[in-house]
């Protein structure tokens, strides 16, 4: 008598199973088009600055469409050998296209900590490195160099990374 309530108490289980199953709605995939690992960015600008106190790079473009998310951005720069650290980076900035509230074309700039690194080499090193959030909308993000004086020569890679998104 025991096994054979086990096995009512199976059967029940199962049509109870089979009918809870056949009663749940079918459930459509939900596509995640927003997914920043659908659409990575990453530009790196080279700036050389001759004989001055600044510069400016431009990046890749920002589609129509798209926004930029900026996550991620790095500065190193190096002077000319013998330098001994007279002149200084003192400034390096972001620079994206943005909209205000009236939805008129501006520019917004983010500046980075710059640290002197110490000599190398080549020169004296120095590097500004962040983790952020920047929005850049369509057109041309940036980056600018300034210097505390007057160099001969002054390299510098600049790199950001981050996403881009649709605009509602």
């Amino acid at each position: 008598m025991t096994l054979s309530k086990i096995a009512s108490c199976a059967v029940v289980t199962l049509a109870l199973t089979i009918c809870a199953s056949a009663q749940t709605p079918f459930s459509t995939p939900v596509r995640d088009v927003e997914n920043p690992a659908k659409s990575p960015y990453w530009s790196l600008a080279t700036l050389d600055i001759l004989n001055g106190f600044q510069g400016a790079v431009s990046f890749d473009p920002v589609p129509v469409g798209k926004r930029l998310v900026i996550e991620f951005a790095s500065f190193v720069c190096t002077t000319e050998p013998n330098t001994n650290g007279v002149v200084d980076v003192s400034i390096a900035r972001l620079t994206v296209p943005a909209k205000n509230a009236a939805t008129a074309s501006i520019q917004f700039s983010h500046s980075l900590v710059v640290s002197r690194q110490g000599k190398s080499f080549s020169g004296d090193t120095y590097a500004a490195a962040q983790s952020l959030r920047l929005y850049s909308e369509a057109g041309t993000p940036g980056a600018s160099v300034s210097l505390s004086g007057n160099t001969p020569h002054l390299g510098c890679n600049i790199a950001i990374s981050g996403y881009l998104v649709n605009v509602p």
